[in-house]
């Protein structure tokens, strides 16, 4: 009887459109314009008692005609709709039709049916996945989106976006049955960092142990093979706290031990060493990869404080400040005058001279183990013993390190900016005393930092000259751009801009907002970008001025768009947005 009354999904073809389903709503989302950010349409998984699923989408217009509102997990009873083939990449579900949703379909909730399924998934096995994943080249998509099935373990943060961000931390419950069975469905598949990652589309969607059978079967073989979940305290891997010992000395420099590495590459999130490879910078601490990296100062020396003969390594803040240049800078001097020597721009600045110092005393110096200390920062000599004490970073909590050129966001609380008094440009240099460090919190940060500064009534700043050569006058993380959709904070990014569009005008939203478009590419990746209202005018130095070649310029405190076809620049109040043309710097 039920075959007599309502067509089957698995039968649907493109013949005729006066079909009529039975099928349960299992999951429904909006898409958005990449432009506007508008609604551009509505999609639904229907499941039939066959247990078959198609994917169904609607125009506005044509939603706005059918007038119907739906839930998720309801039956309705659906009529006079088009079928179509599916086109694109990471279709939600396998089925190579679906269906569209006219202003004359007919749609009616009705009573729930036993008959039909609540949900249906078509999981792929992990290890399949990794090799997928190891099949896909790069920025490459495949046809359909996977189903994923697993454990779900130390669930702390979940870097997501948007409404499923938040429907997920709703879901989850500390109270959840052990193990906890997980499921991703209309997953995406990718690799960063040489690591394989699942990401979610605007179709994902995730649960937590439901109650169908694939969940309990996978959740007894768990069982069954002996798997123990792991105590919540534990985080996986463990290191004991690390000790910060710093110490003041005074010492002459009397010798440069190696005249030819005297610099290295860093990672310039983390200041670590970094390997190049395959045209890549890999830093092995932070396991991230980027396309450059930044030079720094690491010079060993010979050092005598009247007691004692050591080496120590000179780092990248000191060897600044006493020298007074970069590695950069020494390096392009030399590229462009072969008559330029290390020893002549360095070097003899050094030698010689008796200075104050901080160095950083690892265990092995501590034990006796090692006598090669790290020089991390340079002491005025007014500087006394019991200030490097008191300004020495804590034991047990999070704290500066001095050994690299850093940057922090910073903000004013309201009530300081009349008592503070003073104007701030940027580019100046500053001093500042008496503030509050707190932990940074949410994913869309300025910069990489895990501590941010609060300046309040008390805090004192000072203008000062500006110190040329020893301060850099500008620092990004720059992310390869295809890599911006892999990373859930803000981001730097580099390239020229071209094919930049007109200003336009948006009436969709509350009120009217000017927007323009343009891509950028670095020479490998193209990436659209869009600006809204004020942020047009820091365009206008492209506008103004001829350049030779295309000028390549910075985009800074970016954010990738959730529905992944512009890169827009952070909400109005974001005042940390800058562009720099390189050519200016």
């Amino acid at each position: 009887m039920q075959g007599m009354m309502f067509d089957h999904i698995q039968n649907l073809d493109k013949s005729r459109s006066n079909w009529r389903i039975k099928a349960r709503l299992t999951r429904f989302w909006t898409t958005f314009s990449p432009e506007t950010s508008t609604i551009k349409g509505y999609n639904l998984i229907l499941l039939d008692d066959d247990n078959s699923h198609v994917h169904a989408y609607v125009y506005p217009d044509n939603w706005r005609a059918i007038d119907k509102k739906v839930t998720e997990g309801n039956v309705y009873v659906i009529e006079n709709f088009q079928v179509r083939d599916t086109i694109g990449k990471l279709k939600p579900v396998s089925s190579r039709l679906c269906i569209r949703l006219l202003s004359s379909t007919y749609i009616e909730p009705v009573a729930d049916d036993a008959m039909i399924p609540r949900h249906k998934f078509e999981f792929m096995d992990m290890g399949d996945l990794l090799d997928e994943c190891t099949r896909l080249t790069e920025n490459q998509n495949p046809e359909f989106a996977y189903d994923v099935i697993g454990v779900v373990e130390h669930f702390k943060k979940v870097t997501l976006w948007g409404d499923l961000a938040s429907s997920v931390s709703e879901s989850w419950k500390p109270d959840l049955e052990k193990p906890v069975i997980g499921i991703l469905t209309s997953a995406k598949l990718s690799t960063f960092r040489e690591e394989q990652q699942i990401g979610a589309l605007p179709s994902t969607k995730i649960y937590f142990n439901l109650a169908i059978d694939s969940v309990s079967e996978f959740r007894e073989r768990l069982i069954e093979e002996g798997y123990k979940a792991p105590d919540e305290d534990d985080e996986g891997t463990s290191e004991p706290p690390v000790t910060t010992r710093i110490v003041m000395v005074k010492f002459i420099i009397n010798k440069v031990e190696d005249d030819d590495n005297w610099w290295f590459n860093s990672c310039v999130s983390c200041q670590a060493e970094v390997e190049k490879i395959d045209k890549k910078f890999k830093c092995p601490d932070c396991k991230r990869s980027f396309g450059y990296s930044e030079k720094r100062f690491r010079i060993v020396v010979l050092a005598d404080d009247s007691t004692l003969v050591t080496n120590v390594i000179l780092l990248d803040r000191f060897v600044k400040r006493v020298a007074g240049t970069t590695v950069a800078n020494i390096l392009n001097d030399i590229k462009k005058d072969n008559s330029v020597t290390v020893s002549d721009t360095l070097f003899k600045t050094i030698l010689g001279k008796e200075v104050t110092v901080l160095i950083k005393l690892t265990d092995a110096n501590v034990a006796g183990d090692s006598n090669l200390y790290n020089v991390v920062d340079l002491c005025d000599s007014t500087t006394s013993e019991v200030a490097i004490v008191e300004a020495s970073p804590s034991n047990t909590a999070g704290s500066f390190t001095m050994n690299g050129d850093f940057h922090i966001h910073a903000f004013v609380i309201e009530e300081a900016c009349t008592s503070l008094g003073l104007s701030i440009f940027e580019g100046n240099m500053y001093i500042i005393e008496n503030f509050v460090t707190r932990r940074a919190i949410g994913d869309l940060r300025p910069v990489t930092s895990d501590v941010c500064i609060i300046i309040n009534g008390s805090s004192t700043i000072t203008a000062v000259p500006l110190e040329l050569g020893k301060f850099l006058r500008h620092k990004f993380e720059l992310t390869k751009l295809g890599d911006v959709y892999s990373i859930a904070r803000n981001l730097d990014i580099v390239g020229t801009i071209i094919d930049c569009g007109k200003v336009k005008v948006d009436v969709s939203g509350n009120g009217e907002r000017h927007y323009m478009r343009f891509n950028i590419y670095d020479g490998k990746n193209m990436l659209r970008v869009m600006f809204w209202d004020e942020k047009i005018e820091l365009l206008k130095p492209l506008f103004d001025h001829e350049f030779p070649t295309k000028p390549i310029v910075i985009l800074s405190s970016m954010r990738a768009h959730f529905f992944k076809a512009y890169v827009t620049h952070g909400c109005v109040a974001m005042l940390s947005f800058n562009l720099r043309l390189l050519n200016q710097l």
